[in-house]
Parts: C-alpha cells; sequence; structure tokens
C-alpha cells in the first residue's frame, strides 16, 4: 500500500516518467520467491480491481487501508488525501501486470531503457536483488529475510537518501 501511495504523489509531484519501484527480498529459496511472486501479482489485480472497476458504492477495504497508512505515514508530503485518491486507479493500472520475480528459475531482468516513459515495477527475489543489482526509482523495500551479514542490510538500503524529488516517500 505504501508504494501505492509514494508512486500517487510522485505523479501528482510530476515524476510520470520516472520509473518507480518496489523490492521484496524475504527469502533466498527459489521455491518460495516464486510463491511469493503469485501471492503479490494476485494481490495488485485485486486491488486494480477494487480501484478500476468500481461495481460497488463506497470504499473497497484496499483503498480504506491505503487511506489509513496515507493519513498515519504520509502525512508530510504536500498533498492531500483527494489528491493522492485520484491517481490510485492509475498506479493500479500502471503495476498490473508488472510483478516480476528474479532468480535463477525466471529470467525477468528488465532492460529499463526499453521504458522511456518509465516502469512501474514490483520485483521479487533473493541474492540477485541484493548484490548489485540497481533498481531505478527504488521507493519501497520490503526486506524479511534473515542475514548474519550486515553488509546484506545496508545493501539494501543504499539507494535511499539520493532520491530528489522523492526522498520523504522511500520506506524500508
Amino acid at each position: 500500500y505504501s508504494f501505492f501511495i509514494s508512486t500517487a504523489v510522485r505523479h501528482l509531484r510530476g515524476d510520470v516518467f520516472e520509473h518507480k519501484t518496489m523490492l521484496i527480498h524475504a527469502t533466498r529459496l527459489t521455491a518460495l520467491q516464486n510463491r511469493l511472486h503469485e501471492l503479490v501479482d494476485h494481490f495488485v489485480d485485486e486491488i486494480h480491481a477494487a480501484l478500476t472497476i468500481k461495481q460497488l458504492g463506497g470504499e473497497d477495504r484496499h483503498t480504506k487501508r491505503i487511506r489509513e497508512i496515507f493519513t498515519t505515514d504520509f502525512q508530510n508530503v504536500g498533498q492531500e488525501w483527494h489528491a493522492v485518491q485520484s491517481k490510485l486507479s492509475l498506479v493500479a493500472n500502471l503495476l498490473k501486470g508488472n510483478v516480476y520475480a528474479i532468480n535463477g528459475d525466471n529470467k525477468d531482468v528488465i532492460d529499463e531503457e526499453t521504458y522511456p516513459r518509465g516502469l512501474h515495477s514490483i520485483r521479487i527475489g533473493g541474492d540477485k536483488l541484493s548484490r548489485g543489482l540497481t533498481l531505478p526509482g527504488l521507493m519501497t523495500s520490503y526486506f524479511l529475510r534473515v542475514s548474519r551479514m550486515y553488509d546484506t542490510l545496508m545493501q539494501m538500503g543504499r539507494w535511499f537518501g539520493y532520491r530528489e524529488n522523492y526522498e520523504d516517500l522511500c520506506r524500508i
């Protein structure tokens, strides 16, 4: 949900054609990464349906939760809820179909240069993501896996603090 909010705020700030990326690193096990990919892809589809196919009146559970997170965690980003909410269906459209597993089983390493209008994506993986792969427009990093190596966690946060126009939107 935080990634949806951050992406909407960046659009409101004029960063329309820039890459926007979320990273999920929960395990080194490829089979679990692939299962997590399925679950996250389904979750994005669910949010997309809730935000873009408004068959039911009122606020759905996803929009309600996004609003709650915006109110508690993004109150100082210079945007009002109604403005952020107006961009959420666009964000859902741009993310739908752009959840990737990046590991030895999947060859979802993306050439960002082929997306001159920016790619909105969620990348799920393990060692390939934690070592040496730079993700353009990284704003949200979900790091769950246990690591005895302090440098692994440092690698996961190495992008933050250097993002003009969105350093306040980055979340680990």
